[in-house]
């Protein structure tokens, strides 16, 4: 094995790093590994996912005919157990809620939830500590979402 080779072991096989129209190059063999590992990993799941999918839908169709409009059953067999929950949720178009006012008459606000949710800008966000409201927003940081997808003409998992 060659100084270099050695060299690259130790340290990584070279990683793009795109941020908008950017990109460089560092070397992490960690995240090398990790990313081809996931990568691995998530076409495995893919193919997993698609054999799962049949065998749900035979478990739901039979939960819906027990449980008709919905609620919660559980199903135990060769020693594993499943539990269905069947839900809906049933909302007003904007354009019908006068006419469901007049139907409802005093009973609408004992039957209709109003939710109203307010969300701020990416300006606002940025620009809150100047505008002096910075205690008025909250932000909570999301779960981290990852999308897995080859590179074209790049070798992927081991």
């Amino acid at each position: 094995m060659t100084i270099a080779e050695k060299l690259e072991k130790l340290n990584g096989k070279n990683v793009v790093v795109r941020r908008g129209r950017r990109k460089h190059v560092i070397k992490d063999r960690r995240l090398e590994e990790a990313i081809s590992k996931c990568i691995r990993l998530a076409g495995e799941i893919k193919e997993a996912e698609a054999g799962l999918k049949g065998h749900k839908e035979i478990i739901i169709n039979k939960a819906r005919m027990l449980l008709g409009e919905g609620g919660t059953l559980t199903f135990d067999a060769d020693g594993a157990s499943v539990r269905i929950t069947l839900r809906r949720e049933a909302l007003i178009p904007p354009e019908n809620i006068l006419k469901l006012k007049a139907i409802l008459g005093r009973r609408f606000n004992d039957l209709v939830r109003v939710q109203t949710k307010y969300s701020c800008s990416q300006a606002l966000v940025e620009g809150a500590s100047g505008l002096g409201v910075s205690g008025l927003i909250e932000i909570k940081e999301l779960s981290p979402q990852l999308r897995w997808e080859s590179v074209p003409g790049e070798r992927n998992g081991r």
